[in-house]
């Protein structure tokens, strides 16, 4: 048998009022970590944070919707399509625009063994 897995984004559980969607068990990853974040507009609500603790760097990728990423202050617009890089050291705040804020987040250490920085939910 193949080793793939086939799931369609409603089929995987959803959290935190249904902003966060865990990939990553659901699939069975295990090199990287890789969730969807659904923000409703105007949210504000995404915690300010940098990955120093964990040494991951993250991708974000803008599905739907638009907003701002702050990162140590600084805006950043986020459109559709828009693939943004940050590197562990640096703080960063997701800001949902009037249409709500789609994203996909991949996150894995530079060189090293992936392990999850947070709760599995």
């Amino acid at each position: 048998m193949a080793d793939v897995t086939l799931k369609r984004l409603e089929e995987f559980p959803a959290y935190g009022k249904g902003v966060f969607v865990a990939i990553r068990d659901e699939l069975g990853i295990s090199s990287f970590g890789i969730n969807i974040e659904r923000w409703p507009p105007n949210a504000t609500e995404h915690p300010e944070h940098d990955e120093l603790e964990s040494g991951q760097e993250e991708v974000y990728i803008v599905l739907e919707g638009d907003g701002l990423l702050v990162i140590d202050g600084v805006e950043h617009r986020l459109v559709e399509n828009l693939f943004v890089r940050i590197g562990p050291a640096e703080r960063r705040k997701l800001l949902a625009g009037p249409d709500g804020l789609t994203v996909l987040c991949l996150g894995a250490v530079p060189g090293g063994t992936y392990r999850p920085s947070g709760p599995t939910p």
